[in-house]
């Protein structure tokens, strides 16, 4: 039997392997996710196609490309992929898109999903959203400049603190 640690280290692992997932899928041009869910087996998201008619025609491509390799995959993992109809407030009938992945090491096909998204980007000519945000414990107003001589950011904090994306590991 798992201990407490154990347990709650593969809880950390799940969270972590869904969150990579909801921001691959949030990176590409096309999708926004909704909501998602992990368990030991099996990772979902509820997605919503963004860019009208082109974003819904990329969308399709890239499920065809998930397909496609999931037949290579040699049921390391499925995917299903199906729309799901709500009603909104209103009463409309509105859907979205939900994308399931199963694997017996969901943690590891979560990595591999995020790859093949990343590669068929690249392929499909869906383009990457990116998000500029401040940094905490940045101070000054060009805490966002990049120096030209080096394409770094020209910022530096006050405190010593180290944010999270430039830390190694998770």
């Amino acid at each position: 039997m798992p201990t407490k640690e154990e347990l709650e280290e593969e809880q950390a692992d799940l969270n972590f392997a869904r969150n990579q997932l909801a921001a691959a899928l949030n990176a590409t041009s096309i999708l926004q996710v909704v909501n998602r869910a992990a368990t030991k087996t099996q990772a979902s998201v509820l997605l919503r196609v963004t860019d009208g008619e082109q974003g819904e025609e990329k969308w399709l491509q890239l499920v065809r490309y998930l397909l496609t390799r999931e037949r290579e995959a040699n049921k390391k993992w499925s995917i299903f992929i199906a729309q799901q109809y709500f009603l909104d407030d209103q009463g409309d009938v509105r859907f979205g898109w939900q994308m399931s992945l199963t694997s017996r090491n969901i943690v590891w096909a979560i990595g591999q999903i995020k790859k093949l998204i990343e590669l068929a980007s690249a392929q499909l000519g869906i383009q990457f959203r990116l998000e500029s945000i401040p940094l905490p414990h940045v101070k000054g107003a060009g805490r966002n400049q990049i120096d030209p001589k080096t394409g770094r950011g020209v910022a530096g904090t006050t405190d010593g603190y180290v944010p999270a994306i430039l830390r190694r590991g998770r």
